[in-house]
Parts: structure tokens; sequence; C-alpha cells
């Protein structure tokens, strides 16, 4: 019976050592795996930053152009309103009159061209999307 008792005590002790490698290498595995989403979330961290500054550099760029818009919106008024005092008060000077008006839609001609290059600009920022 001795050595039967000897037999199973030594097949136990067999078995818990498989087991004990099993998860040692299951360990290394799954710290193997920890470590490859580690780095590749410190990738996607990296990327995202890198992201983060193009939008804000096309922020900042869309700002601009809208104080730029605003700029010459503001001009444009100004010049509406001046050419209406000019219009109002020159009446009976047909020629000067037409010159403004001329000017006015010339000032609208190149807000909208200003405006179609702020929505091209637009666009192309928007393709930059990460």
């Amino acid at each position: 019976m001795g050595s039967s008792v000897r037999a199973a005590q030594a097949s136990g002790a067999i078995n818990i050592q498989d087991l004990i490698q099993g998860l040692q290498a299951r360990s290394a595995r799954v710290t193997q795996v920890v470590d490859n989403g580690a780095s590749l979330l410190e990738t996607t961290i990296d990327g995202s930053k890198q992201a983060g500054l193009a939008f804000e550099q096309v922020a900042d760029a869309i700002s601009q152009i809208s104080q730029m818009n605003l700029a010459i919106v503001g001009t444009l008024e100004h010049q509406a309103d001046a050419t209406r005092a000019v219009s109002e008060n020159l009446s009976g000077i047909n020629q000067l009159s037409e010159q403004s008006a001329e000017g006015a839609r010339s000032s609208a001609a190149a807000s909208e061209e200003l405006a179609k290059a702020a929505e091209s600009l637009e666009r192309v920022s928007g393709a930059y999307q990460v």
C-alpha cells in the first residue's frame, strides 16, 4: 500500500507541475498581448494628438477666414452706405452714381468669390478628418 500512495503522490506532483507550467505559458502569452495592446494604444494616442493639432490648425485657419469675411462684409456694408449717401447727395451727377454702383457690384462679386474659396477650403479641410 505504501508504494501505491507514493505513486499517487508522484502522479499528483507531476499533474501540479504540468498545471503550473501551463499557467506560466499562458501568463507569458497574456503579458505579450497586453504589451502589444499598450504599444498599439501609444501609437493611437500619438496619432490622435497629431490629428488634434491638425484640427486646431484647421480651426485657426477657418477662424481667420471668418474674421476676414466679417471685415470684408463690414467694408462692403460701409461701401454700400457710402454709395447710397453719394447717390442721395449727388443724384444730379449720373456718371458718378453709375461708377459707385459698379464698384459695389465688383465688391459683391469679390465677396462671392471669397465665399466660394472659403467653402472650398472647408471641403478640403473636411477631407483631413481622422
